[in-house]
C-alpha cells in the first residue's frame, strides 16, 4: 500500500491522471483509480486509517499477551 501511495503522489505531482491505485493485496479499500487529486486524497485517507487501525489492534493483542510494553518518555 505504501509503495502504491508513493507512486500515486509522484504521478499526482506531475498531474498524470488517472492514477492506478492497485496495491496487489487481497484486501482492497476504496477505488482502484483516481481521476483527480481529491479522489487520491480520499483513497489515501481511507487506506492510512485502515493501516492505523491494524497497527492499533496488533499493539492491543501484543499488550494482552505481555509482549508489548512500551515505555513512553516525555521529550521535554
Amino acid at each position: 500500500m505504501l509503495s502504491t501511495a508513493e507512486s500515486a503522489i509522484k504521478y499526482a505531482r506531475e498531474k498524470k491522471y488517472p492514477i492506478s491505485l492497485h496495491t496487489g493485496l487481497t484486501e482492497k479499500y476504496g477505488d482502484s483509480l483516481a481521476d483527480n487529486f481529491q479522489q487520491l486524497i480520499n483513497w489515501m485517507n481511507l487506506n492510512f486509517n485502515v493501516i492505523d487501525k491494524k497497527i492499533l489492534d496488533a499493539e492491543r493483542k501484543m499488550q494482552k499477551a505481555g509482549r508489548f510494553n512500551p515505555i513512553f518518555r516525555n521529550s521535554d
